[in-house]
């Protein structure tokens, strides 16, 4: 037996002003970490962490013919009401190179999220992977926690 349709609820205008709120205080929680002129903030979106996850794992790969500069920072859902930053790196990455940016989220009981900050997105290309580890050692990817370029979202 099918489970009975239910219509959508409606968001009211008081809960809306409050997602809004906490959404402006996210921004600029994301703007503070970048000290990056002209940045670009992209994320994976909130993930459901594959219980075998124990590495977030970003790689960033420079095709222009200048450096880049990038922060990826990753976050902790565990309490769906306070966002807690695990990490927060920054490198330059030189014209033509790659960069990798791993950071344990082992604490992490069921959801985080990956954001990317950079100063130019033309020719830059990320992607994500949640990993495993053998011994430490961060190994295969997980199921459920790839998030490649081309679904990576634009916060504005």
């Amino acid at each position: 037996m099918r489970p009975k349709k239910r219509p959508a609820k409606r968001v009211s205008p008081a809960r809306r002003a409050v997602i809004k709120k906490k959404v402006a205080v996210y921004v600029k929680s994301l703007q503070e970490h970048a000290d990056i002129e002209n940045v670009v903030t992209l994320t994976t979106g909130i993930i459901n962490k594959n219980a075998n996850t124990e590495f977030s794992h970003t790689e960033v790969v420079n095709r222009r013919s200048s450096p880049v500069q990038v922060r990826v920072v990753v976050f902790s859902w565990n309490n769906p009401n306070n966002p807690v930053v695990l990490s927060s790196v920054a490198q330059n990455i030189p014209a033509n190179s790659f960069r990798t940016f791993n950071t344990n989220i082992s604490v992490v009981n069921f959801h985080y999220e990956t954001v990317i900050l950079v100063s130019n997105t033309t020719n830059v290309v990320a992607n994500h992977f949640g990993l495993n580890s053998v011994g430490g050692v961060p190994t295969s990817p997980q199921v459920g926690d790839t998030v490649l370029f081309k679904d990576l979202v634009m916060i504005v």
